[in-house]
């Protein structure tokens, strides 16, 4: 038995690894020799397990495993001891490959490490795409210089599977002429949610209350959690707030956030766009509202347009 476990939040890297063991297990005929399961049916898994294919000498089965959160007990549900047991034997021409959201020390990680091939494929740094985005470029005959390949990536995120659609765009456009740059971007790719994000919190920071409100909006129509939105808020104000008391403070602003001296930098500028009394309201506005909006008593994308306004 061949036993995989794919894990990590980098889609495009999972589904690449994916393709590859299809291709090595050969010509897949789904409901003969290749079975997907996923939260609907994971409960049919040892029943595949244990049974063969009649028109095949080989089975693949493909289980994608539900994202678990500290709410949903549905995980330890179908992943019985039984079941781990089961994977542990040697149960013949089977492919099983577990496609896991994220990452997590599971027992299933355990099983399959000690019989099988566990592989976690993290997000790159941003060093690391920059590097990945040119490689690309070379092997099409493209050229992106190094400062658009930056702004490509501010602008797309660092999801590998949107990056690389959007590249194909790109690529796709460029024709003849084989030169991406800042131009072509700005008119073919689409911000990333978490682009988006940060051009809200330093509109904010700004006070530039007319182009936060577009944010929102363009969040929102990219299907955003609004309590994400909030949370990303409120963590922005309360670095602005520290960077402020900071300031008042003479206190090293990069010890006291914690982060790097860019980040810092940046905080500082925004911090003097506000008054220490007015960091703290804002903050206490955005609890009250947090609060408020769990409970009812109003609309989070309402109360959140209120305080913008009130910048």
């Amino acid at each position: 038995m061949e036993l995989y476990l794919l894990s990590g939040d980098d889609q495009y890297e999972k589904e690449k690894y994916l393709e590859k063991i299809k291709e090595n297990f050969g010509d897949l005929k789904k409901g003969i020799n290749y079975i997907l399961l996923d939260k609907d049916n994971l409960y049919l898994l040892e029943q595949e397990l244990s049974t063969y294919s009649f028109f095949s000498p080989e089975k693949f089965i493909l289980v994608k495993m539900p994202k678990k959160t500290k709410e949903d007990t549905g995980y330890k549900e179908w992943l019985t001891d039984d079941l781990l047991k089961l994977l542990e034997e040697d149960l013949g021409n089977l492919f099983v490959v577990f496609l896991e959201e994220g990452s997590s020390k599971s027992k299933l990680a355990s099983v399959v490490q000690k019989n099988g091939k566990w592989l976690n494929f993290e997000k790159n740094k941003r060093e690391n795409l920059t590097t990945w985005v040119m490689q690309i470029c070379k092997e099409n005959n493209i050229v992106m210089q190094g400062k658009d390949v930056q702004y490509f990536l501010e602008v797309c995120g660092t999801d590998k599977q949107v990056l690389y659609q959007e590249l194909k765009k790109l690529m796709d456009y460029s024709g003849e002429k084989s030169i991406i740059d800042k131009e072509v971007i700005d008119k073919l790719c689409i911000k990333a949610s978490e682009t988006i994000i940060f051009d809200l919190t330093d509109a904010l920071g700004k006070r530039n209350i007319k182009y936060a409100l577009k944010c929102l909006d363009d969040l929102l129509e990219n299907k955003e959690p609004l309590q994400k939105i909030m949370i990303m808020i409120t963590k922005h104000f309360k670095m602005l707030l520290l960077a402020r008391i900071a300031l008042n403070e003479n206190k090293s602003i990069v010890k006291e956030l914690g982060t790097n001296a860019y980040a810092a930098k940046k905080y500082t500028e925004q911090s003097r766009n506000f008054s220490e009394a007015e960091l703290f309201q804002i903050f206490d506005d955005l609890a009250v509202l947090d609060a408020d909006s769990k409970v009812g008593k109003i609309d989070l994308k309402i109360g959140m347009e209120k305080i913008f306004m009130g910048l």
